[in-house]
C-alpha cells in the first residue's frame, strides 16, 4: 500500500512531490504482463515477490539511474531506489535502506560508482554486503566509471572477497545486473 503523498503506476511507487532529474517516461515503458518490474523508491513501504535488487550507488546524480531503469524495464525485477531527496529524516532513510539490505531471498545486490561523488554510504553498503554475500548467497553486480573517485578502494576491497569490479558504462552495469537476475533462474 502507498503512503500518502505517492502515487502508484505500474506498480511504481514514487514520492509525488520530490524532484526527479531523470525522464520518468522511461519508467512507464514495461510490457503488460504480470512480470514487469516494480520500482519502490524510500521511503515507501512494500512486500517483496520475487527477485529483488536493491539499488546502492551515487544517488546525487542521477544520469545513470535512467540507463539502469531502461535496461531492466522488461525485467520482473523488484527495483529497491533509495534516492529521494525530499527525505529529510535520516533515520527514516537509513532504516529503510537497512531493512532493504536485509532480505535475502532472491536477493541482487547492485553497487555503481559513479564520477560525481565519494559515496561513504554506499562504501559502507558494499563492506556491509561484501561480508554477508557468502553467507546468504546473492551475487554482487559492483562497477564503476572510469573516473569514479574511490575506484581504487572499490577494486581493493572487491579483490579482497573474490568479487568481481569493473569499469563498466552505466548500460554496462544494468546489463551486468540483468545477467546475475538470469543466472538465478
Amino acid at each position: 500500500m502507498a503512503k500518502k503523498n505517492t502515487v502508484i503506476f505500474m506498480e511504481v511507487l514514487f514520492d509525488v512531490s520530490c524532484p526527479h532529474t531523470i525522464d520518468m517516461s522511461v519508467l512507464f515503458k514495461y510490457n503488460k504482463t504480470e512480470d514487469f518490474m516494480r520500482i519502490i523508491q524510500a521511503p515507501n513501504d512494500y512486500v517483496l515477490n520475487g527477485y529483488t535488487v536493491f539499488m546502492a550507488g551515487g544517488m546525487g546524480n542521477t544520469e545513470w539511474h535512467e540507463v539502469f531503469f531502461d535496461e531492466l524495464k522488461d525485467t520482473p525485477l523488484n527495483i529497491l531506489y533509495p534516492y529521494n531527496p525530499n527525505i529529510t529524516d535520516v533515520v527514516q532513510q537509513i532504516v529503510w535502506e537497512h531493512t532493504g539490505l536485509s532480505n535475502f531471498n532472491k536477493f541482487i545486490f547492485s553497487c555503481y560508482f559513479d564520477k560525481y561523488t565519494y559515496q561513504p554510504v554506499t562504501m559502507l553498503e558494499l563492506g556491509k554486503m561484501l561480508v554477508l554475500k557468502d553467507i546468504h548467497k546473492f551475487p554482487c553486480v559492483v562497477s564503476f566509471h572510469k573516473e569514479a573517485k574511490l575506484k581504487q578502494d572499490v577494486q581493493i576491497q572487491c579483490d579482497l572477497e573474490n568479487v568481481i569490479a569493473k569499469e563498466r558504462t552505466y548500460r554496462e552495469h544494468a546489463q551486468a545486473v540483468k545477467q546475475a537476475y538470469e543466472r538465478m533462474l
